[in-house]
């Protein structure tokens, strides 16, 4: 939902992909020393990933739907009781009042110039997707790299220069976005012998 975008006048919005996400900080139990995942059960992902040495991010993936914030707390709990391991203590922290929050997954890829003049959009401005095979910030610093890089080699640096950053940049973003998008689509249409290794190579 990036501003710029907006204020240069690209028109090209995020569009919701189906699927919705429960996020929280909890504390970390002392047996999270990795980021997992779970795959099934109530959710069609539930996650987590220790972010220091005493807090961790844990998330529910589910079917996009409108969800009562105020709620929150109790509906992110009701979906970690169906796991076990780590998040029997993950989803007692979540009951005791834990700030969640819930969003739909969303995506885009625009398809004409990333610039307006010197404005020139990267990373999820230009291009989102669902963090189904967490590519969003890396996408964001190959952006980055390739636009360096063409401001370093032009002579001259003017709108072809943009051009061929944007050249450069879209046929790599379209499969991540794409390849991210089915992950996510397989999971809501219930299939179950799609080839995710091949997707996410």
């Amino acid at each position: 939902n990036s501003t710029v975008r907006e204020a240069i006048g690209i028109t090209e919005r995020p569009e919701p992909t189906g699927m919705g996400i429960w996020r929280t900080f909890v504390p970390r139990p002392e047996e999270v020393v990795r980021t997992d995942l779970y795959y099934g059960g109530p959710a069609f992902i539930a996650g987590y990933c220790p972010t220091g040495d005493s807090m961790m991010y844990a998330y529910l993936v589910e079917a996009a739907q409108e969800r009562d914030l105020t709620e929150g707390p109790e509906i992110m709990a009701e979906l970690a009781a169906g796991y076990g391991g780590p998040w029997v203590e993950i989803r007692e922290h979540i009951k005791n009042d834990a700030r969640v929050n819930y969003t739909h997954f969303t995506q885009h890829l625009i398809e004409g110039d990333w610039h307006r003049g010197r404005v020139v959009l990267i990373g999820d401005a230009a291009h989102s997707c669902p963090p189904t095979i967490a590519q969003g910030a890396a996408m964001a610093i190959e952006d980055a790299a390739v636009l360096a890089r063409e401001i370093i080699a032009a002579d001259t640096f003017d709108e072809e220069s943009f051009r061929s950053f944007r050249d450069q940049r879209v046929p790599r973003a379209r499969v991540v976005v794409e390849n991210s998008v089915q992950l996510g689509q397989w999971m809501l249409d219930g299939k179950r012998d799609g080839d995710v290794p091949g997707l996410m190579h």
